[in-house]
């Protein structure tokens, strides 16, 4: 890796709470509704989620801005003024340049607020956002270089330099500015965080998790809270791929330190808050090294070709075929790893934790994992409705109330254009259906936040890329035939993942469409209060596990 190069870095007015939304005035479906985003903006800004409200960053500023710099300057300048929920007055659609970079954004929503304070003050402001190439309206932090440099210069700690005429390792350099990076990442509970010490090793070693030879490669043990970095794997990764090889062993290593430090933990047959399986703890790993990866891009530390190298790496480390993902010590396959940690570098934290059902736990499994090996019959001839998920793999308090198994003709005709959804079914091979529903059960007694109803439908078509086209073109008649329905960004799922959520006349009602091969997955829950998307994108993965 270079040496820090500090970018002269961006920003345009930074985004405030805001609510009461008059009247968006660009035709786009409500899933692009500006003033819908600021919506959420402001409940991000409330609860004080500033490594989220970082990640709704425009990539051209996210390309730039470092996140310590964000972080920074909404912990230090803005949250102890007391924000109140601000009130949007106006919202147009004008061409904007950005000041920092001079670029110009011919459709821009700007959005006017009255921003209110804890000491009664009440601000007038204008936020500025800008739709990125997935369709989502992302916001600008600054008002011009001078600003920008001077949150960089206060916030963001410089990477080490090598002392003396021999240049600094990877692992050292890379060590030190993971440090700083998740230690500015828990800086909302810095009690929290503590670095873990970092121990490279060519023989057996003792550690506080037993005995370790160059046969266990890098690993974290959580019991000294030591990183050891097997010395051979790493010489062999860098001189093969290139030193960010090396640097992404390190940062997926402090990856498992940073779930310790939150309670998360690996289990054969996860039962309690935090547990995870080993496929969902590796893989959330992934996406945290594509996070820091992603904040050391934007601060100019990385060389040209770096990303790629870890890819690279990802792209080998997979299990190897046939591995069941129920396996005690699976990691994912290339893919999956691959795609776990460009998921973190692109999308940010936030992702990270949608690609493991949040701070809830995956619907679980009760038998044995030696029990829940792939079955011999391939998923392509298994029966759809062998894949429909049990009381079990619901939220408590559900039970079956019907099962489906519908036509093509029954299908399609739920959609905006039958006609049309029929001869695309047809031209992609669509083979069936089966679908479950689940409603309280009689003796249930659910909270008003609980979830209330599940329906889980599924489909198998000609192939894989066939399903692929069939969920996109699903989610967008959703999009347009729900009202009120908007995008929500997920994280790994499955082989692809999108979701929605939607007012609805039960509550709040939130649809995840996963797809794996030729298997399309859709699961709807509803809730009265609250966001049921955990449940729904944990039942879709609870179907993909199956299917797998």
């Amino acid at each position: 890796m270079s040496r820090p190069v500090l970018l002269l870095l961006t920003l345009a007015l930074a985004a405030s709470a805001l609510v009461a939304v008059p009247r968006p005035l660009v035709a786009q479906g409500p899933e692009q509704d500006p003033a819908e985003t600021a919506v959420a903006l402001s409940a991000l800004e409330a609860a004080g989620d500033f490594n989220a409200l970082y990640d709704r960053i425009h990539p051209d500023a996210h390309a730039v801005v470092p996140r310590a710099a964000v972080i920074g300057w909404f912990q230090n300048a803005f949250a102890p003024r007391g924000p109140g929920v601000s009130t949007v007055t106006d919202v147009r659609v004008v061409a904007w340049t950005w000041p920092v970079t001079g670029r110009t954004y011919p459709t821009t929503a700007e959005v006017s607020y009255e921003q209110p304070f804890a000491d009664g003050t009440v601000e007038e402001g204008v936020v500025r956002l800008v739709l990125d190439e997935a369709g989502e309206w992302r916001w600008f932090f600054g008002r011009d270089r001078a600003f920008v440099d001077e949150q960089i210069a206060r916030y963001v700690p410089a990477a080490p330099e090598s002392t003396g005429s021999v240049p600094a390792t990877t692992v050292e350099v890379s060590a030190a500015d993971l440090d700083a990076f998740w230690r500015e990442a828990f800086a909302a509970e810095p009690e929290r965080y503590v670095a873990p010490a970092v121990l490279p090793f060519d023989q057996v070693t003792f550690t506080g998790c037993g005995a370790a030879d160059a046969s266990f490669g890098p690993f974290y043990c959580p019991l000294d809270r030591t990183i050891y970095l097997e010395e051979r794997f790493l010489t062999g990764a860098e001189t093969a791929i290139g030193d960010f090889a090396a640097a992404f062993v390190v940062a997926h290593e402090w990856g498992h330190h940073v779930q310790h430090l939150r309670g998360f933990r690996s289990s054969e047959v996860p039962t309690a808050f935090g547990d995870l399986y080993s496929i969902e703890f590796e893989l959330m790993a992934d996406c945290y090294a594509g996070v820091w990866t992603q904040d050391a891009d934007t601060r100019g530390i990385l060389e040209s070709g770096d990303v790629e190298e870890a890819v690279v790496l990802a792209l080998q480390l997979g299990d190897a075929s046939g591995t069941s993902p129920y396996d005690p010590s699976a990691h994912g396959t290339n893919a999956q790893r691959a795609n776990a940690f460009l998921d973190g570098y692109l999308n940010g934290i936030s992702a990270c934790e949608v690609a493991t059902g949040g701070v809830l736990a995956a619907p679980r499994r009760t038998a044995p994992a030696a029990d829940l090996q792939p079955a011999s019959v391939s998923s392509e001839v298994r029966p759809l409705v062998d894949l429909l998920p049990t009381v079990d793999e619901l939220p408590p308090g559900l039970e079956v109330a019907e099962d489906l198994q519908r036509s093509r003709s029954e299908v399609t005709a739920s959609y905006a254009d039958p006609v049309e959804t029929e001869r695309l079914f047809t031209a992609w091979g669509w083979r069936g259906n089966a679908a479950r529903r689940f409603s309280p059960a009689a003796d249930a007694r659910l909270a008003s936040t609980a979830t209330t109803a599940v329906y889980v439908s599924l489909h198998r078509f000609g192939d894989a890329a066939s399903t692929a086209a069939a969920l996109d073109y699903s989610v967008k008649d959703q999009l347009t035939t729900v009202a009120g329905a908007r995008e929500i960004t997920v994280g790994p799922v499955s082989d692809q993942a999108r979701a929605m959520r939607a007012d609805d006349p039960d509550g709040v009602a939130a649809t995840t469409y996963a797809q794996r091969g030729d298997l399309l997955v859709r699961v709807t829950a509803k809730r009265p209060v609250g966001d049921p998307l955990p449940d729904a994108l944990a039942v879709a993965r609870a179907v993909v596990v199956a299917a797998s």
